[in-house]
């Protein structure tokens, strides 16, 4: 990248932030630094982008293939004056379509509007998670499965519920990252209802533990990338004024 760009971590196991960088005008061997920073820090920041939604959708295109929702926009409009009773929005750690038979490659935030107060959204490595849980946790959950649901999909997406590992493999690195979530993980496959619910409320303590956190307080320009397949993210709900964002998530391609 330019001598001029400036790259530095966010935190110790989550995050990284890229400064002087314009996604519009990026080449292909910047695009794959990037992706790198990606597969190392599993969170990436790009402050300061002035994007049209072409803009956004480009950009996400050159990661992989962006869903659509019923064939026509790849961007979903995160605004808290138009959701449900016009609530702020998130307030559950997840990743995004866990319950897809397909889940995304990767998701990207693009801030717009912004409160003065709140608003920010947390991000958890699973990766990190994982090589923290205690060795013999890791062996029990090594080889299990779980349910993911949601009963309407966004989008009207093919399949509103899938079932998983509960460790999966990320192949670029290597690494494995817990993939379960309180959003969206109904059951621990081959398990009884309450021993199924005593584990997984284990793991999402120990998956979301400060340790493997980045907090992100957004100023509007600012792009967050993060790997949906070792990343959870949680918005939080603690703000007023109008927030909005776009939100792209793309599935793997040939070229990815």
């Amino acid at each position: 990248m330019d001598e001029h760009v400036d790259v530095r971590l966010l935190a110790g196991h989550c995050g990284v932030e890229v400064r002087g960088l314009d996604v519009r005008t990026i080449d292909d061997e910047t695009i794959s630094t990037l992706r790198r920073l990606v597969d190392q820090h599993a969170a990436l920041v790009l402050p300061g982008q002035q994007l049209t939604r072409d803009d956004e959708e480009t950009f996400a295109s050159r990661w992989g293939t962006p869903n659509r929702l019923g064939g026509r926009s790849a961007i979903v409009a995160l605004d808290s004056t138009q959701s449900r009773r016009a609530r702020p929005q998130g307030g559950a750690w997840h990743s995004d379509m866990s319950w897809a038979s397909e889940t995304p490659y990767a998701t990207f935030l693009y801030a717009l509007t912004i409160p003065k107060v709140g608003g920010d959204t947390i991000v958890a490595n699973q990766c990190a998670a994982h090589e923290r849980l205690p060795a013999d946790l890791r062996e029990r959950i090594a080889d299990l499965s779980a349910e993911h649901h949601h009963p309407s999909p966004p989008g009207r997406f093919a399949s509103g519920t899938a079932i998983h590992p509960v460790v999966r493999c990320i192949p670029e690195t290597g690494r494995r990252a817990l993939f379960v979530n309180p959003a969206f993980t109904r059951r621990i496959c081959a398990m009884d209802e309450p021993a199924s619910r005593r584990l997984l409320w284990n793991l999402y303590r120990l998956a979301t533990r400060p340790e493997v956190t980045y907090r992100h307080r957004w100023t509007p320009g600012d792009l967050l990338v993060w790997d949906n397949r070792c990343v959870l993210h949680y918005a939080i709900h603690d703000y007023t004024e109008p927030r909005l964002l776009h939100r792209i998530t793309v599935q793997p391609n040939s070229s990815t």
